[in-house]
């Protein structure tokens, strides 16, 4: 007996909405696209539609309350949107399922991106903010998810904090492993303020009773004040199977941003400051800016 092929038939009905509404509706014709015998489709006449629904609704809301600790800030924006807290339980089927479990919610909040420019829901500069803010959120999904491949191929000291190198003016600078940088809309902290009241699990369940308001959304956007949200994934805590992973944040001003094209291993910050001086730059800003590096090279985020 194929017990994959009737895996495979099963799992789909968990995630495949369509599938499980003609599963409903006349099992035998609807997983004619598997490779099952009789014998084998008939295990799948004694499955209560009911039931089944009822599992495929609990095992979605187990998992985006999961991704909720991955996409908070996120999830709290589309719950505000019109079909919002639909889009999100769109996307956990089986084109997202069959995916490695650690690039499952990269996968999908990328799909997600692709589906709000491709179906705004909101004016184009809303869009724009909760795009930023999905981008800030992907970027650092994506570290993560990239640091625990690593740490499960080979567990190393690399996730540690650096500690402040004598020569962090004069070396050249480069983004360390694991590092992502995105342009805000507001503070991280402030985002979070507004956005989540709680966290994880406890999050997702209080966005499905309690919404956010679309004028609470609005208004967040009328103070808008742009940072250069820049993130470092680490370990937090070990496991054979799913490493936790928790994330040192650094904000620094939106002009900061173009200053990172030349943290590529080609200059030093001395050098950077240099050039600017020479541009006559204002002392104040120059001291900002040598302050922005130094935090980054004390986070480990450069190197």
């Amino acid at each position: 007996m194929s017990f994959a092929e009737q895996e495979r038939a099963l799992f789909d009905l968990l995630f495949d909405t369509a599938l499980r509404e003609r599963f409903i509706k006349n099992d035998s014709i609807a997983l004619t696209e598997y490779q099952l015998t009789t014998e084998e489709l008939a295990d799948f006449a004694v499955i209560n539609p009911h039931g089944l629904a009822l599992d495929a609704n609990v095992r979605v809301d187990l998992i985006l309350g999961q991704w909720c600790r991955t996409l908070p800030l996120t999830f709290s924006l589309l719950s505000s949107l019109t079909g919002g807290l639909l889009l999100l339980r769109r996307f956990v089927d089986s084109q997202t399922m069959r995916h490695a479990p650690i690039e499952r919610v990269v996968f999908f909040a990328t799909r997600l991106r692709q589906a709000l420019i491709a179906e705004p829901a909101v004016a184009l500069d809303e869009l724009a903010f909760i795009v930023a803010i999905l981008d800030a959120e992907l970027g650092m999904a994506s570290t993560g998810a990239s640091l625990k491949k690593t740490v499960l191929m080979s567990y190393s000291a690399e996730t540690a904090k650096a500690g402040l190198s004598d020569r962090w003016l004069t070396q050249p600078v480069t983004l360390a492993a694991n590092v992502s940088a995105a342009m805000i809309p507001l503070s991280y902290s402030r985002l979070k303020k507004a956005l989540c009241p709680l966290s994880g699990a406890e999050l997702w369940r209080y966005l499905n009773k309690t919404p956010l308001l679309a004028v609470e959304r609005q208004r967040l956007w009328s103070q808008a004040d742009s940072r250069l949200l820049v993130a470092k994934a680490n370990v937090s805590m070990m496991s054979d199977c799913e490493p936790t992973i928790e994330y040192a944040t650094v904000e620094l001003a939106e002009g900061f941003a173009s200053l990172f094209e030349y943290v590529n291993g080609s200059m030093s910050v001395q050098q950077i400051l240099t050039q600017l001086q020479q541009m006559c730059a204002p002392e104040s800003l120059l001291q900002g800016i040598q302050s922005g590096f130094r935090q980054l090279f004390e986070a480990g985020m450069v190197v």
